[in-house]
């Protein structure tokens, strides 16, 4: 707990990821299986420059892009929601907020 609020940014950036949401759908004809959507937000922190944070940017979006049809093992589809710039021009922090959703579909239930 309060770890992100603790974080050095002179010595070097931060990219922090963490679960916000997890939910399940039941689909209308086989209750043994449960489609999953799981909702992971990545949080970006950098001092360098404006222009740093956008490089940062580019290499998560090109990450989630590769990945997005999933490997069919672990996850079967990555999307990416939404992006926030959180930046602020007062204490020279640039930081970029992420909303990435991950879907399992037909996972079996337990």
């Amino acid at each position: 707990p309060e770890r992100g609020k603790r974080i050095d940014l002179q010595k070097s950036d931060f990219v922090l990821c963490y679960e916000t949401a997890h939910n399940e759908e039941a689909p209308e004809l086989f209750y043994d299986f449960v489609t999953t959507r799981i909702n992971i937000t990545v949080d970006m922190r950098t001092i360098k420059s404006r222009t740093h944070l956008q490089s940062l940017e580019n290499e998560v979006r090109r990450l989630i892009h590769s990945k997005r049809k999933g490997d069919g093992v672990n996850f079967d589809r990555l999307v990416f929601k939404t992006r926030t710039d959180l930046s602020d021009r007062s204490k020279k922090m640039f930081r970029m907020t992420f909303q990435i959703e991950v879907v399992i579909l037909a996972e079996l239930i337990p």
